[in-house]
C-alpha cells in the first residue's frame, strides 16, 4: 500500500491539471462567445447607423425637391400674372425659399454626418469589448496552464518524499540543501 501512495499523489495531480486546463479551455471558449457577440453588436452598431444615415440623406433629397417645386410654383404664378419671374418680389421668394431650404438641407446632411461618426464610434467600442474578452480568455488559458504546472511539480515534491531513501529534512525540497548545507540528491 506504501508503495501505491507515490503513484496515487501523482495520478491525482496529474488529474487535477488536466482539469484545470480543461477549466482554462472552457473559459477561453466562453470569453470567445462573449468577444463574437460583441463583434456582433459592433457591426449591428454599424448597420443601424447606416440605416439612420440614409434617413437623413432622404429628408436632405426631400428638402432639394421641396426647393424646386416652391421655385416652379413661384415662377408659374409670377408668370401667369404677368411679372418677370427672374426679378423683382418673385426673385426675391426664390431666394428666400433657397436659403431656408439650404438651412434645412445643410442640417439633414450634418445630421447624416453626426449619426454615421456615433455608430463608428459605438462599433469601435464594441470591438475594444471583444479584444478585451478575447485577451482575457487568452489569460485565463494561460493561468489554467501554470496553475497545472504548479500542480504537477507539487505532485512530483510529494512523490518524492514518499520513496524510499528521501530526504526527512522538510526544507530540504525547497531550498535544495539540507539544514548542515549538503545539496539533496534527487535522483
Amino acid at each position: 500500500m506504501t508503495a501505491a501512495l507515490p503513484v496515487i499523489a501523482v495520478a491525482t495531480s496529474v488529474a487535477s491539471a488536466y482539469g484545470k486546463i480543461q477549466a482554462g479551455k472552457a473559459q477561453q471558449k466562453a470569453f470567445a462567445a462573449q468577444a463574437e457577440q460583441a463583434a456582433m453588436q459592433a457591426t449591428q452598431a454599424r448597420v443601424q447607423a447606416r440605416s439612420e444615415a440614409l434617413k437623413f440623406r432622404r429628408q436632405g433629397v426631400e428638402v432639394l425637391d421641396r426647393i424646386v417645386r416652391t421655385n416652379a410654383t413661384i415662377n408659374a404664378r409670377a408668370g401667369a400674372g404677368g411679372i418677370d419671374p427672374f426679378s423683382g418680389s418673385a426673385k426675391s421668394l426664390q431666394q428666400f425659399a433657397l436659403a431656408k431650404g439650404g438651412i434645412e438641407f445643410f442640417t439633414a446632411e450634418d445630421n447624416e454626418a453626426i449619426t454615421t461618426l456615433m455608430g463608428e464610434q459605438r462599433a469601435k467600442q464594441f470591438m475594444h469589448q471583444a479584444a478585451t474578452l478575447t485577451m482575457r480568455g487568452n489569460q485565463a488559458m494561460k493561468s489554467a496552464k501554470f496553475d497545472a504546472l504548479v500542480s504537477l511539480g507539487q505532485a512530483a515534491m510529494s512523490g518524492a518524499k514518499l520513496l524510499p531513501g528521501a530526504p526527512t529534512d522538510p526544507n530540504a525540497f525547497q531550498s535544495g540543501f539540507t539544514k548542515q548545507g549538503q545539496m539533496v540528491d534527487f535522483l
